[in-house]
């Protein structure tokens, strides 16, 4: 089971997600001027509440300590109350 970070707990109401499932890569980038690959994903989250939906996630190669680990930005529309990524998720999307 995964929890749904925020910096407010309020931003996830108690909701976790309990399995991701149908998981595609929609694009693969390396941006101009940048040694950071990115993959933008989604897939179907089952979450806590009984209820599935899309989650967008976005995956960048050669971050963290000494570019050892990857990053990973995820986004579930209409559970990003302050529109961090966008209400739509459009900022971790292709």
């Amino acid at each position: 089971m995964t929890r749904i970070a925020a910096a407010d707990k309020d931003y996830r109401d108690g909701i976790t997600i309990h399995a991701i499932d149908r998981i595609s890569q929609s694009a693969y980038r390396e941006p101009l001027g940048s040694p950071f690959a990115q993959r933008y994903c989604s897939g179907r989250a089952t979450l806590s509440n009984g209820r599935q939906q899309t989650v967008y996630f976005r995956v960048v190669e050669g971050r963290g300590f000494l570019g050892q680990i990857w990053g990973v930005q995820t986004c579930l529309p209409g559970l990003d109350r302050w529109h961090v990524y966008d209400g739509k998720c459009k900022a971790i999307r292709p």
